[in-house]
């Protein structure tokens, strides 16, 4: 078995950790602990501002003493790190840009620390880049947003110490929030050295706040300041699909109650206010208006051959009509 004995000499306490035999005599034998063996598989990749993501594997063995904590050191530089025994992988910051560096960890016990292990492979540092500025966006009458912006200009040598932008990151997102009727966020990417770009996806009559992120080797930049536009609506969408008409009572004098139906089209991103329900024979034309509310009116009618169709108004105006419905009343 294995125990830890302390032992005190005057103010100082010391912790040791021991594994304890019992010989074939029945008496106890005591020996040091060793360390932990080697962690190995060591890997590492460039990742934030001058940082880097390292992972490795646990040691095979601990030699009887519980693994307390992992030390990762990178070289050159010796900027070190230390995390807890469960973890698999560390964040160290603080590398120089531009330099190679590698890493290298130890495991750590009360009996002691492991050796270190094989180096990783090397990484490259470097700087995030900057945040995109002069960011501005223009909302088109074709359901899209232009927008534009510049570069951000670093305070350092961007030749010798900012990894290269591979692209930029432009999100859309619903100013009254996602999933209350005006759509999820939408996005576009760019590649390196746009300055500009068009969104697609956004709904009319929404209002959007535009961002902009550009993206290196080892992450993003953080978000531009939001800009806001609002996507212009347009007159309603075409009622889908054929209108539906039937004969569904009588009244005196040979007339019947005649109801008609349609669905409800794209409102163009304003509300649709009301219907327009036309009704022609060979003689005439009747027009009723319907509340945008309803989707359904009721006739009274006489014999007769009628042609139906049904058109959608909103602020804008009114949409194209929908296809004819054809229904002879007896």
């Amino acid at each position: 078995m294995r125990s830890q004995i302390l032992l005190r000499a005057g103010a100082v306490v010391a912790s040791v950790a021991v594994v304890v035999g019992v010989s074939g005599d029945g008496s106890a034998s005591v020996r040091s602990a060793d360390p932990p063996s080697v962690p190995f598989n060591v890997q590492a990749r460039a990742k934030g501002d001058l940082g880097a993501d390292v992972l490795w594997a646990h040691p095979t063995t601990n030699h009887g003493s519980e693994v307390t904590s992992f030390t990762i050191t990178a070289s050159p530089g010796g900027v070190s790190t230390t995390v807890p025994a469960d973890a698999e992988r560390a964040h160290v910051d603080g590398l120089t840009a531009g330099v190679a560096t590698s890493f290298t960890v130890v495991a750590t016990s009360a009996a002691g620390d492991s050796k270190a292990s094989a180096a990783s492979n090397d990484v490259v540092p470097a700087h995030l880049p900057m945040v995109p500025a002069q960011v501005t966006a223009e909302a088109r009458h074709d359901a899209t947003v232009a927008v534009s912006w510049r570069p951000g200009v670093p305070d350092w040598d961007p030749a010798a110490e900012q990894a290269l932008v591979t692209g930029y990151e432009i999100t859309a997102t619903p100013v009254n929030g996602v999933g209350v009727g005006d759509g999820p966020r939408v996005g576009a990417a760019a590649p390196p050295g746009a300055t500009s770009a068009l969104v697609e996806g956004v709904r009319r009559g929404v209002e959007y706040a535009l961002t902009i992120r550009a993206v290196n080797r080892v992450g993003e930049s953080g978000d531009s300041a939001p800009v806001q536009v609002t996507v212009p609506s347009t007159i309603p969408g075409r009622v889908p699909g054929a209108v539906g008409a039937m004969v569904v009572g009588s009244r005196p004098h040979h007339r019947s109650i005649v109801s008609v139906w349609w669905y409800v089209p794209e409102d163009g991103g304003a509300s649709i206010m009301r219907y327009v329900v036309t009704i022609k024979t060979n003689r005439t034309s009747v027009v009723k208006r319907v509340s945008g509310a309803k989707h359904q009116a009721r006739l009274v009618l006489g014999p007769g051959k009628y042609l139906f169709r049904v058109a959608a108004v909103n602020v804008n105006g009114k949409g194209r009509a929908s296809t004819r419905k054809v229904l002879r009343v007896p």
